[in-house]
């Protein structure tokens, strides 16, 4: 997708809905779009089901502000004890209002699939580049069987050029936005994934 598209592409729908860090929102409306952006500790979650040729979407933007204090590599790696429940309980409301039913009463996660989005690789260098959320977010989803169909990180080559990324979910794509410092969204060929690429 070229970076002029990227605008397009959003405002294909007749309405966008942003979601902020620490929050999700859900449409069936093919004119809707999802958007999220600042990916940088943070991760995006998409969740995607189709079901009796309706499709529904859901986005999260999963916050995590980082940990920057720590010195140890093997803690810098993990996400802190204080954080794990407040993810675990944010990623079952999601799933469980995603599902419209309470989170304990799913008993498949393979009925509709996952995209995730970060900034940081899952284990880089110890000083700035790790992303303890995105490994424990993965980890909580395999750890769950449930269908988790892409996980885009960071390339090396990216690493001092792209400072956060968006991501634009359509009823039939999704665009992942790469953004400089300046927050100007940047080409790097195409960023986009057919939702058909991915059938259940």
């Amino acid at each position: 997708m070229k970076t002029s598209d990227l605008s397009e592409f959003i405002n294909m729908g007749k309405k966008i809905i942003e979601i902020s860090p620490g929050e999700y929102s859900f449409s069936k409306n093919p004119n809707e779009v999802l958007y999220t952006t600042g990916l940088v500790s943070c991760v995006g979650l998409a969740l995607i089901e189709d079901i009796n040729n309706e499709r529904k979407r859901g986005l999260a933007h999963v916050y995590w502000g980082g940990n920057k204090e720590v010195n140890d590599p093997k803690q810098r790696l993990m996400l802190p004890k204080s954080e794990i429940e407040r993810v675990d309980g944010f990623l079952k409301e999601f799933i469980g209002n995603f599902k419209g039913k309470n989170f304990e009463e799913i008993k498949e996660f393979g009925e509709f699939y996952s995209v995730m989005v970060f900034n940081r690789p899952l284990h880089g260098n110890t000083n700035y580049n790790e992303n303890p959320l995105a490994t424990y977010v993965m980890d909580w989803l395999l750890g769950h069987k449930a269908n988790l169909k892409m996980s885009e990180g960071i390339n090396i080559w990216e690493k001092q050029t792209i400072d956060s990324k968006g991501m634009a979910l359509r009823h039939d794509k999704l665009a992942i936005l790469y953004k400089n410092t300046l927050g100007k969204i940047i080409n790097y060929g195409n960023t986009d994934t057919n939702l058909s690429d991915f059938p259940l």
